[in-house]
């Protein structure tokens, strides 16, 4: 648990960082999204599905880097509704940073901004550099990603992936979107 006092601190950091600039580049945005709105509906549908899908992989207990890469898809679908309904855009690529996420924490009422919010960038870096090597293993080795990763590693994928699709559904249930 993170003392109170760290908190305060932190956020009030975080804001002073965000009141000072933050803006996501112009050339990391999908340009022109027709409707964001619908696009953020399909993306949470689709991490829900893969967040399912994870854990499908999960009651075979040989399937472990399976559900690492369905949590992960189910991160990016997630972070990507939460960019489409802050911003009405979303970052390319994979993976987020702190820096990707300051525009839509500026786009937070201030009694919302939670620290917690931040562990979404935190989480998907730290999978973003497990992705391909839960997908493909270390092919150059001839290791295969099965032996790569266990229980331990799917259980803590799944879990993240189910922070952040919480996270993503919060913000649509504050903006009213049903998506199903």
């Amino acid at each position: 648990m993170i003392p109170q006092g760290v908190v305060q601190h932190l956020v009030a950091e975080w804001e002073k960082e965000c009141e000072g600039g933050g803006e996501v580049k112009e050339n990391t945005l999908v340009e022109e999204i027709a409707d964001p709105k619908e696009l953020a509906k399909s993306y949470l549908r689709r991490a829900e599905k893969k967040l399912h899908e994870a854990k499908g992989h999960a009651k075979k207990y040989d399937e472990w880097p399976e559900a690492i890469s369905s949590s992960h898809e189910c991160m990016e679908f997630s972070i990507k509704a939460i960019f489409l309904l802050a911003l009405g855009q979303h970052r390319k690529g994979h993976g987020f940073s702190i820096d990707d996420l300051i525009p839509v924490f500026k786009e937070m009422p201030k009694e919302k901004r939670d620290p917690k919010f931040w562990r979404l960038a935190l989480i998907s870096s730290f999978w973003e550099g497990f992705y391909t090597v839960a997908k493909y293993g270390y092919e150059h080795l001839g290791v295969g990603a099965e032996k790569l990763f266990g229980k331990d590693e799917g259980q803590l994928a799944m879990k993240h992936a189910g922070e952040c699709y919480d996270a993503a559904k919060s913000l649509a249930y504050e903006k009213g979107l049903s998506y199903w």
